[in-house]
């Protein structure tokens, strides 16, 4: 029996191993990943192009992987993985780190994401939120372009993230919930706090 956590499309995997092997399943953590993602997906899609890319930066910060990934925590605030670095990104003619085309992975990722079965959870579940502001978002944004990318994700991404929240709490009645200021990626960005709360909650499902 093992604790499952998941951070986004993570909290699909978690919840069809759970309803799939209840008897395996001791207890399921979702980090920013307790919705439905087909509307998130929607969302993507819906809003996407209102939101500007962040630069590509200098060909010194994009030299290797090491250094993008500096230059993207400098952008973010968010150390990435030296590991998804190298995954999304690929090395161009000029022998710089660019980002890699996922279009078809974005794809099949689009054709395959199904409903989650909340409701078929059994297992204690801990759902951590992250509220993200529109500054969390974009950090790399500033004057009208910014002004105009948080007044979309403020008035019409976010809203429909709360709703999504309230389907998941009426889905799993029991299910322990807490949300707090911080980034998406909050578990890298503050491993500690997030690790208190994960170790807090496996303490008290044994």
């Amino acid at each position: 029996r093992s604790t499952l956590i998941g951070h986004p499309l993570g909290g699909d995997e978690i919840t069809a191993f759970a309803v799939a092997h209840h008897e395996r399943t001791s207890g399921l953590v979702y980090l920013d990943a307790a919705i439905d993602h087909t509307a998130a997906l929607r969302w993507q899609q819906e809003f996407g192009s209102s939101y500007a890319p962040p630069p590509l930066g200098t060909s010194v910060q994009r030299a290797t992987a090491e250094t993008y990934r500096e230059y993207l925590r400098g952008v973010t605030g968010v150390e990435y993985p030296l590991g998804e670095v190298l995954a999304t990104t690929t090395v161009g003619p000029a022998g710089l780190r660019r980002m890699r085309d996922t279009s078809k992975a974005t794809a099949g990722i689009y054709a395959n994401t199904a409903p989650p079965e909340f409701g078929k959870v059994q297992a204690p579940v801990l759902a951590l939120y992250s509220d993200v502001s529109a500054q969390d978002v974009f950090p790399w944004l500033q004057g009208e372009a910014f002004e105009r990318a948080a007044s979309v994700y403020s008035g019409r991404q976010r809203p429909q993230m709360l709703i999504e929240r309230q389907r998941f709490a009426a889905a799993l009645k029991g299910a322990r919930i807490a949300a707090y200021p911080g980034h998406h990626y909050e578990f890298l960005r503050a491993p500690d706090a997030t690790a208190k709360r994960v170790r807090e909650f496996l303490l008290s499902v044994k």
